[in-house]
């Protein structure tokens, strides 16, 4: 079961994890702008690394069939994937004009690993790759690491 809450500019999100073989945990995930917590019930405080992702797509000819009313459906569809498993978009850009394969560009965080993995499947859900072919690339802040800019792969 998932609830949501939303409290003034953070996000709170109770997500249940596990594999279906009596190995569920309940985790909080509770983000503010360029922070992330998760807290485990019934365990100590676990401090999850932000994910970044950088992404690029191009529109697809299915895209181009559906209606403007339509695209702003879709479009909608996938805001609410990304809020609901509080990610947060840093910037989108269009770059069709100055690009000829890529028409946007953009980077979102994500408070864990799992959220981006959960936001993929929020986005099978509402077709989105059928309207887009797109490219991806996930890291984390180099702020975040321990030990030089070097060693950090």
């Amino acid at each position: 079961m998932r609830q949501f809450l939303s409290a003034f500019r953070s996000r709170i999100a109770f997500r249940q994890h596990g594999n279906g073989l009596g190995t569920e945990r309940l985790v909080l995930y509770y983000q503010r702008p360029r922070k992330a917590i998760r807290i485990r019930f019934g365990g100590e405080e676990e401090r999850a690394m932000p994910i970044y992702r950088f992404y690029r797509l191009r529109w697809l000819d299915e895209w181009y069939r559906l209606s403007e009313e339509e695209k702003e459906t879709l479009l909608s569809r996938v805001g609410e994937a990304r809020d609901e498993v509080c990610g947060h978009r840093i910037v989108e850009c269009q770059s069709g004009w100055a690009n000829e394969t890529w028409h946007v560009f953009g980077i979102e965080e994500y408070p864990s690993v799992e959220a981006l993995q959960e936001h993929r499947r929020l986005l099978e859900r509402v077709n989105w790759f059928q309207y887009v072919e797109s490219e991806s690339m996930v890291g984390t802040s180099l702020e975040n690491q321990t030990g030089t800019w070097s060693n950090t792969w």
